[in-house]
């Protein structure tokens, strides 16, 4: 081996570890990443032409805007967190056996076992089970559950923060390179122009499609249970807004089931009018994604099925966690769209002088 091919050899296993290493340096947030990525190429178009109209200094504003989100977002997080945790300690104290919730499940279901039990014998049975204990047991398994599923997400507070903070730091920079990154990605020449510009505009157009639809028609549902919720009189504002806002995000699932969860816990409490208002609530939540997508959803792609949807964003869910909501619908856009759109380039045009046109 000559001097030149040692050199070039050494240069190639230098240049290799140092990335390597810089790649290992951001794997525990690679989730937040790739969706500040998916962000950047929903927001950076749009973003452009409105700061461009009103002569504003990009990187400027888009720290502005970022740190801006930063807070909106922090500020109910740690508000609903706060408020799940005061609810815990006040049932660690009392008990959830003693409050008037498990009370009246204790009488619906001993209801129900009474019901059950009368079946049987209708139907023959001389010897019905005992369902009593069961049904004890499994309440009590079933609270005890949810305390430990609250509790242990209070304590995860400061790595959600943690998150949303490389999350906006991370879309600053796609956000605030956004021409330098497009020029260096073009410069490698992977792929034609043609090609290239195609490849771009599938990324922005499937990540508008999943951001920009997703939050707004979210943020409308939410809006919409949340005020429900305090028009009845039944479950707190910001804990209801952010949980419905998170859930609109699951296709065939939605809002919806918020308010129906809700109408259950009044219909056991025997608020019965307060149950039918939320069933109300639960049916104008669910038809406001099929009444708002239309108009905020410009192009005339069809959506994918909704099993695809559900099911890429329940594998995302599992490889992400809670960005997987975004990147399991770009991911899967995104593959139904790029084997169509990178075959069959069309020849440039070429005019007469015998160069491509301008």
């Amino acid at each position: 081996m000559g001097t030149w091919d040692r050199r070039h050899v050494f240069k190639i296993i230098v240049i290799t570890s140092f990335w390597l290493a810089f790649a290992v340096l951001f794997l525990p947030f690679y989730a937040e990443v790739l969706l500040a990525a998916i962000f950047a190429f929903a927001m950076e178009p749009t973003l452009g032409r409105l700061l461009q109209k009103r002569h504003m200094k990009w990187r400027t504003s888009v720290a502005v805007i970022l740190t801006a989100m930063f807070v909106a977002l922090a500020i109910p997080i740690t508000v609903v967190c706060y408020k799940l945790y005061a609810y815990v300690v006040e049932i660690s104290k009392t008990g959830f056996q003693n409050t008037t919730f498990y009370q009246k499940i204790l009488g619906l279901k001993d209801k129900l076992i009474e019901l059950a039990n009368n079946l049987m014998t209708r139907f023959g049975f001389s010897e019905s089970p005992d369902l009593s204990s069961l049904g004890s047991e499994s309440l009590g398994q079933a609270a005890n559950t949810i305390l430990t599923f609250l509790t242990a997400f209070v304590y995860k507070v400061p790595s959600i923060l943690l998150s949303l903070f490389v999350f906006c730091a991370a879309l600053y920079f796609f956000l605030a390179e956004a021409g330098p990154l497009k020029r260096v990605f073009q410069r490698q020449k992977v792929l034609s122009p043609v090609e290239s510009k195609r490849f771009i505009e599938i990324l922005q157009k499937s990540s508008f499609n999943t951001v920009v639809s997703s939050v707004v028609i979210a943020a409308m549902q939410a809006t919409i249970v949340s005020i429900g919720a305090l028009i009845l009189g039944s479950g707190d504002f910001t804990v209801v807004w952010v949980v419905t806002f998170f859930c609109s995000f699951i296709p065939v699932i939605g809002a919806g089931p918020v308010a129906l969860a809700l109408a259950v816990g009044d219909l056991l409490m025997g608020q019965y009018g307060t149950a039918v208002g939320f069933v109300v609530v639960a049916v104008i939540a669910g038809t406001m994604d099929n009444l708002a997508r239309p108009y905020l959803i410009a192009s005339g792609d069809e959506d994918m099925h909704p099993v695809v949807s559900l099911l890429a964003i329940i594998g995302a869910l599992i490889l992400f966690g809670m960005p997987g909501l975004f990147l399991g619908p770009v991911i899967a856009s995104v593959a139904f769209k790029i084997i169509p759109a990178l075959q069959n380039e069309p020849e440039p045009a070429v005019t007469a002088s015998g160069k491509d046109p301008v």
